[in-house]
């Protein structure tokens, strides 16, 4: 996508700044609830490119995106694992049996996050002393730069 250019078809904008027509929405249907953050935009703009829509960038329209607020609060982990779980939940959705097996590998990648995440959470409060003992002054042991929160 060329963001200098006027105008342009394009396969899907950013999904902070889409305007959609409302008949469009009526035989497309509206953003896909199984998505969690991301990919719900793609697969909306699938379906109408699908349905004989164009999809058209302007560069006159003006958005103000604060990009990122909706994670300041979650950790890479936690970020990584929604991202995976809609990407695997597009591919199986749009891409035939191959979509299905990628989109399955991804959806295990993504428990295999989680469970790292679990883990790690798991030793933070086993143990918490680890972790602080930078806050205190103290030389930090290797052991408490393993099991804090990488991320």
């Amino acid at each position: 996508m060329d963001y200098l250019k006027d105008e342009q078809e394009v396969d899907q904008p950013m999904g902070a700044a889409m305007v959609i027509r409302s008949n469009v929405l009526k035989r497309v249907g509206v953003f896909d609830e199984q998505f969690f953050i991301w990919f719900e935009e793609v697969d909306l703009c699938k379906r109408i490119r699908d349905a004989g829509y164009a999809i058209r960038y302007i560069s006159a329209a003006g958005v103000v995106h604060k990009a990122g607020k909706s994670f300041s609060q979650t950790s890479i982990l936690e970020r990584q694992k929604n991202f995976f779980r809609s990407c695997g939940r597009y591919l199986r959705k749009h891409c035939g049996f191959g979509g299905i097996f990628v989109g399955g590998c991804m959806a295990v990648f993504a428990w295999c996050v989680e469970t790292v995440q679990l883990c790690i959470d798991f030793l933070n409060k086993a143990i918490p002393s680890i972790g602080t003992a930078g806050q205190r002054g103290e030389q930090p042991s290797t052991r408490s730069f393993i099991t804090t929160r990488l991320f």
